[in-house]
């Protein structure tokens, strides 16, 4: 990848990092698929390293892994409960 003078920058592969526009906030997750991974088991990391950055949004769930992001998180899709913050 590479930064510009100009301030732009693109990399053949973004992790860990938000996307933002003035209409949209994108986030990847992924891993390495060989031939022994299991489907399940791997849909199930990628629900582990999305659900901070789903938390983060104010969200407990993302459309296309509803379930496994709620088993993960152990809340049903929707907002997320709310927490009191020390005083």
């Amino acid at each position: 990848g590479y930064f510009s003078l100009s301030g732009a920058a693109d990399f053949s592969m973004v992790i860990r990092t938000l996307v933002l526009t003035p209409t949209l906030v994108e986030f990847g997750v992924g891993g390495a698929i060989i031939a022994l991974s299991d489907p399940a088991a791997e849909l199930g990391e990628l629900a582990v390293k999305a659900t901070p950055i789903v938390r983060l949004l104010g969200k407990s769930c993302l459309p296309g892994i509803v379930s496994e992001v709620a088993t993960v998180t152990g809340a049903p899709c929707g907002k997320p409960p709310r927490t009191e913050r020390p005083s």
